[in-house]
Formats: structure tokens, C-alpha cells, sequence
């Protein structure tokens, strides 16, 4: 089926993505720049921006994490759960995914 010219003609090659990498132009900013950016946030967003920035949790795994996640003894969360179109979910394949040690104060 993939071979026929009326599929090739409905899907063509060019539009379809072929590397996972991004291909937006990511701004990593300096300490002092993120410091400046947190300092003029409310808290709760501060927090969730200062934690997301530190981490590197997914967009639908900060909202999904639980206070029970975060093991405060050894300083470590561990990602169970994504929220996607308003649903929490268990992540891909069920598994859990240990995120860097978070620094806590």
C-alpha cells in the first residue's frame, strides 16, 4: 500500500519530520538572567518555574507531581505521573523515571 502512487501523492515525504531532534532555537540563559526572571514571578509560578528550570521535567510532568513524590531525605523526585489535555496519566510504558537530584535548600 505504501508503495502506490495515489498514497504517495496524498502523503508526501517532504512534510513529514524525519529527525526527533527540535528544531527551534533554544535560549539558555545565564544564571543572573534566570534569577532576574524568577524574582519577578508570583510565587507558586516562581516555584514551579524555579523547580521545571532546575530539574528538567517535562511540561506534563510538573503538574502532575505529588508531594509524595519527593523523597526529601535523599533529595530525589521521582516522576510517576504526566498530566496531558487535563488527564493525569502514568508515563509512558508505566515505568518511573528518576529525575537529578533536586537541590533542595
Amino acid at each position: 500500500m505504501a508503495s502506490c502512487p495515489e498514497t504517495r501523492r496524498q502523503i508526501p515525504v517532504k512534510f513529514v519530520r524525519q529527525s526527533g531532534r527540535s528544531t527551534k532555537e533554544h535560549i539558555i540563559l545565564t544564571q543572573e538572567q534566570a534569577m532576574a526572571v524568577l524574582s519577578r514571578l508570583k510565587e507558586l509560578v516562581r516555584t514551579m518555574a524555579w523547580l521545571d528550570s532546575t530539574t528538567g521535567l517535562r511540561a506534563s510532568e510538573l503538574p502532575a507531581l505529588r508531594w509524595d513524590d519527593i523523597d526529601f531525605e535523599t533529595s530525589v523526585a521521582y516522576v510517576q505521573r504526566g498530566i496531558v489535555y487535563n488527564v493525569v496519566g502514568l508515563q509512558k510504558a508505566m515505568l518511573q523515571r528518576v529525575v537529578s537530584r533536586l537541590p533542595l535548600p
